[in-house]
Order: C-alpha cells, then structure tokens, then sequence
C-alpha cells in the first residue's frame, strides 16, 4: 500500500500544478494497484475513482468522468449509504458535470435513475 500513497501523491502534486492529465495517468496507476489488493468494491478504491473522476473532469474527458464517479457512487452507496457526505458530493459532481454539458434534461438513463432514487430517498422538496 506504500505504492498506492506514493501514487496518490504524485497525482495531488500533477493536480496542484494544475497537470490534470498527469494527474489522472497516477490516479489511475493507484486504481488499478488498489483493486489488485482490496478487489474492486472495497470503500478504500471510491476515493481514488472520486479523485480520477474529478481530474477527467476537470479536462472534459468526460465519459471517462462520467465512468470514474459512477463507480465511486456504486461503492459509496453499498458502504454508506445515500445520506452519507462523500455519496452526496460524488452525486453532486456528476450533477454538475452533466450541467456543465448542457445535458441537464437529457441525464443518460442510468445516472438520471441514480440521481432520482437519491432526491427520493433523501426526501428532498423536489424528488417527486
């Protein structure tokens, strides 16, 4: 696991110098050495797809975002549940990448049917 800390700062060092491709080429290093050691459910691995989404994001690769947030949320929303913080910002950042895409009206299935299960299990005003 000392690879995987090695790693992971390599990519917040690539992020802080504003290197998002560099970035995401040692965030996703870490994924795959994470998933060779936990599998590929353990909470650990949802930080590191969390981080990788955000940097594809951040350089518009945005199917690759897209992938990397949908499975953090999966584990996040196996292991803590819909209410937890970490599953709400994760819910939140794909929100914004798909505004940020002008695709609002027009989620993908899944991710739209993600979103509305977690506004309707939050109870929120306008989870109908």
């Amino acid at each position: 696991m000392n690879r995987v800390r090695q790693l992971e700062t390599l990519a917040e060092s690539f992020e802080d110098r504003g290197d998002y491709a560099g970035a995401a080429f040692f965030w996703q290093q870490a994924i795959g050495v994470m998933e060779g050691c936990l599998g590929k459910d353990h909470l650990d691995l949802a930080e590191y797809f969390f981080g990788a989404g955000l940097v594809c994001f951040a350089i518009d690769r945005y199917e690759s975002a897209e992938e990397l947030l949908l499975k953090a949320l999966s584990i996040q929303r196996e292991h803590l549940g819909l209410r937890h913080p970490d599953t709400v910002e994760t819910l939140n950042c794909l929100i914004a990448m798909y505004c940020e895409q002008d695709c609002a009206k027009n989620f993908p299935d899944q991710p739209l049917h993600v979103f509305l299960d977690c506004c309707s299990s939050l109870s929120l005003p306008y989870a109908s």
